[in-house]
């Protein structure tokens, strides 16, 4: 059984909006605000474009649901995790684990 404590985070699920032609920038929608649990696997700092780039990787537990999909992004604060893969419980329907990558470690 998922026991409420462990979800000690507050993160919004969005997705992307749909566009306009006019607009050139990415813009997001919300779908839920759950409560969640963030753990961050690993991260590794790049350099692309003569710049440093910390990345990671996330895996945030959330209560099941069948309405998120990969390409979604989960908010917590100011940090965004771009939903890699979606992994749900189907034996016993508790959680579903996001795997999501970050640009950034906060």
């Amino acid at each position: 059984m998922l026991r409420a404590g462990s979800l000690n985070r507050t993160v919004r699920i969005e997705r992307r909006a749909k566009a306009k032609p006019q607009d050139f920038e990415i813009r997001w929608e919300e779908v839920a605000t759950v409560p969640a649990n963030i753990r961050m696997l690993n991260g590794k700092e790049v350099m692309a474009a003569n710049a440093n780039i910390s990345m990671g990787t996330a895996s945030i537990r959330i209560r099941y649901r069948t309405d998120i999909r990969a390409g979604m992004r989960v908010v917590h604060g100011d940090a965004a995790f771009h939903v890699t893969a979606v992994l749900p419980d189907y034996a016993r329907r508790e959680h579903v684990d996001l795997t999501c990558q970050t640009d950034d470690i906060h």
